[in-house]
């Protein structure tokens, strides 16, 4: 008698709350057995462009830029950005000319905005659709004045940022940085 007694008791005390459980998640017996979080959503910090840096010759096949942004942490929690590689299009043609990566992680505390530097750089390939397609050549005085004017489109851009230890992946949208440079050139001679 005690037995079956405790039989009872076992079917009611492990039986009874998986009855109660599939009830409560309509039947579906997976949604009760594997935990879910539903309120936690994470946007990725907000990212402004506040000026860039070029170190440009197009003689010697070289295109660099740096990109200060400016990165503000609109999360409840301190999150740190590891990494953010993207490619580099000319938004005109679609043209990719080359790709770029965060220079260093940043940490930010919540609410808080810091600096971050984005090192841009083009292939050989990039940087002769620039000269072709985006560079004007003007003699002004005893000077040859070479202008570049471009927009460059950062694109396929990966971010990796931790959050309490927690490591997110995401993708930015695209967005433009304009390039303009101007430089005059001794003609010799």
């Amino acid at each position: 008698m005690i037995r079956l007694g405790l039989a009872l008791l076992t079917i009611v005390l492990f039986v009874a709350p998986l009855i109660y459980g599939f009830y409560q998640y309509g039947g579906d017996l997976s949604y009760y057995l594997k935990p879910r979080i539903e309120e936690l959503s994470l946007t990725p910090p907000t990212i402004e462009v506040v000026g860039y840096d070029s170190r440009i010759d197009l003689e010697g096949g070289r295109f660099e830029v740096e990109v200060a942004l400016n990165v503000t942490n609109s999360l409840p929690y301190q999150i740190k950005v590891e990494s953010l590689s993207f490619d580099v299009l000319c938004a005109e043609h679609g043209v990719k000319l080359g790709s770029g990566q965060l220079r260093e992680p940043v940490v930010l505390g919540v609410g808080e905005h810091e600096l971050a530097y984005l090192d841009l750089s083009l292939t050989p390939q990039g940087v002769q659709h620039v000269v072709f397609e985006h560079t004007s050549f003007n003699i002004e005085g005893p000077n040859a004045v070479v202008t570049v004017d471009l927009n460059l489109k950062i694109d396929n851009a990966k971010l990796k940022v931790k959050v309490s230890e927690v490591e997110v992946e995401t993708t930015l949208p695209p967005w433009e940085v304009p390039i303009y440079h101007r430089e005059a050139v001794g003609l010799g001679g």
